[in-house]
């Protein structure tokens, strides 16, 4: 990386020698050409033009450095902007000056990704030194990370902090350290306040890290794995979006803004063109990779925003919760369950048994607005009800958003594909998708206890709850067999994936059903009267029906049918 006091030290050292540029004898411009090493454009990088240097306006010409001193700048390619410098002291007219330009532009193209315009001006806005400096610092003490900011804001803070370098040396483009690891999918995915282009960009700059490990290494292949799920961002990438905000506080007439915008857009362009330059390579070998990257996780992702379309006031709602919730905003959560809770319902439906019931938990907008539903409830409630259905929220598969869908959708394109060929190069280990540590949520698919289960005999209200009493008598009850759905549930931690399973009545058995007596919260009891069959789990029911024939489903934890 650029280390200022090297840049310093070498700028001391070129002005010595006894042959200056202001000579510009032919034996000094032959030296000069002589010495030059012409730089190729590496992957995904464009070509340098041939011509004198383009990023002079501003320059002041200095006589006082060698034609040797030149060279040696220029050879240093992890800093071409002394050397971009020092060639505004030499005559553009010259070739070989000519040549050492189209070297000095194709250094920095190759390490920013800039088309030929832009890369003028970065190094142009980068040359303004005194501007450049102090453009850092005002922006940086602007984009100040603060504890007291909600969860959501400040880790879009801190994100676009470290895209303009304000916690390093440089900014976050010129670093390629798989190291920096945070939720910003999960809020891409959804948010009360959606993230700025600013956000979604330095989101793709670590995502397209990748793209520029070296090949020998051969993690390529492995890396694309989750392309399905970056492929949302890195097709939104908005340069007019970037360019608005370029337009306003803290970012507007700022050098140093600018030229970071410019230079981390064109780095990222730069990584995703090499990722979909490898993705259409494995599709052209294996139409398998198309279906697997391409097709599968735009499915998922129509198939949510089709969803979501219908529901956007109830998602909004959720959002507002969940971010007041993560403030510790205690009074602007108060009551959000009548809200929440109807606002679930819509999305969830009625259905005729409990198995549909559980499948429609996992139905992208119910799973979102339930896992809502049960952080308001343990948020403001110390109840049963609350521990009950964080239970049923454990048996659920979350969605949060359309990445969300993609990284499902994905996953079970992966396993029929396996299953077509066991030995399929598709690595589950890098398809990641880290939304699990953003609120309070589980999709283990974990079954639950066996159920107590009986007639109701009686349901007596006393206070917030209801006790009820069983029938005392021995009964028969249906066995249950299951079989896998080949609907996905998650990969748990062996990298194995888990699937949910679709019961069956299996036949009848005589069992001593009766349960001992339950008191039930208010909000649990729906349904419950003389002679009605109910299924309890622990801290509550979690089926009513009408009768012991349980062709008739009246609730669902507590969830009128």
């Amino acid at each position: 990386m650029f280390q200022p006091s090297r840049y310093i030290l070498l700028a001391s050292l070129l002005v010595a020698g006894t042959a200056h540029a202001d000579h510009h004898d032919p034996e000094e411009m032959q030296f000069l050409g002589t010495s030059l090493h012409d730089v190729a454009p590496v992957e995904g990088a464009p070509r340098a033009p041939v011509r004198a240097p383009a990023w002079c306006k501003e320059i002041t010409p200095d006589p006082g450095y060698s034609v040797g001193g030149f060279v040696q700048a220029i050879e240093n390619a992890n800093n071409p902007f002394l050397a971009a410098k020092i060639a505004c002291s030499f005559p553009g007219t010259e070739k070989s000056v000519q040549r050492a330009a189209a070297i000095i532009e194709q250094n920095w193209i190759n390490v920013s990704g800039l088309p030929d315009k832009a890369a003028v001006a970065s190094i142009a806005l980068r040359l303004d030194e005194a501007r450049y400096d102090a453009g850092k610092k005002q922006l940086c003490s602007a984009l100040v990370v603060s504890d007291r900011m909600p969860p959501e804001i400040q880790l879009f803070m801190k994100t676009r902090n470290h895209l303009f370098g304000c916690d390093a040396e440089y900014p976050a483009w010129r670093d390629n350290t798989q190291a920096w690891h945070d939720d910003t999918s999960a809020y891409l995915d959804q948010s009360a306040r959606p993230a700025d282009e600013l956000v979604r960009l330095g989101y793709i700059l670590n995502r397209v890290k990748p793209a520029f490990e070296d090949p020998k290494f051969g993690n390529s292949q492995n890396y694309l794995s989750s392309y399905g799920i970056d492929s949302i961002d890195y097709r939104a990438l908005s340069k007019e979006n970037l360019a608005r905000l370029l337009e306003v506080a803290p970012y507007k007439d700022n050098v140093y803004a600018k030229a970071v915008i410019i230079e981390s857009l064109a780095r990222a362009r730069m990584g995703i063109a090499i990722l979909d330059a490898r993705v259409a390579k494995l599709v052209a070998q294996d139409p398998a990779w198309k279906e697997v990257l391409i097709d599968a996780p735009q499915r998922g992702v129509d198939a949510y925003n089709a969803a979501a379309k219908q529901y956007s006031a109830e998602i909004a709602r959720s959002n507002q919760f969940e971010l007041a919730s993560s403030a510790g905003a205690k009074k602007q959560i108060a009551g959000c369950e009548p809200v929440l809770r109807a606002d679930f319902l819509r999305a969830f439906g009625t259905h005729a048994t409990d198995e549909a019931a559980l499948a429609a938990l996992s139905e992208p907008i119910a799973s979102l607005l339930f896992a809502r539903l049960v952080a308001c409830e343990k948020a403001t409630s110390d109840s049963v009800f609350a521990t009950t259905l964080g239970r049923l929220h454990d048996r659920m598969r979350y969605s949060r958003g359309p990445r969300t869908a993609a990284y499902f959708a994905q996953l079970e394109a992966v396993s029929k594909v396996l299953a077509d060929q066991p030995k399929f190069p598709f690595s589950l280990a890098r398809l990641s998708f880290d939304f699990a540590q953003v609120g309070d949520w589980g999709a283990g698919g974990v079954a639950p206890p066996k159920p107590d289960a009986g007639i109701v005999k009686s349901a007596t209200t006393k206070g917030d709850m209801v006790h009820v009493a069983f029938i005392k008598t021995h009964a028969k009850v249906m066995s249950r067999a299951c079989v896998n759905t080949g609907h996905l549930l998650m990969i748990d931690a062996n990298d194995q994936l888990v699937w949910e399973q679709r019961c069956h009545d299996a036949g009848w058995v005589t069992v001593n059903t009766t349960p001992p007596d339950h008191d039930v919260p208010l909000q649990l009891a729906t349904g419950i009267v003389p002679n009605s069959y109910v299924e309890l789990t622990l801290g509550g029911p979690m089926t009513v029906y009408k009768d012991k024939s349980k062709a008739t489903l009246v609730s669902f934890y507590g969830f009128p049918m």
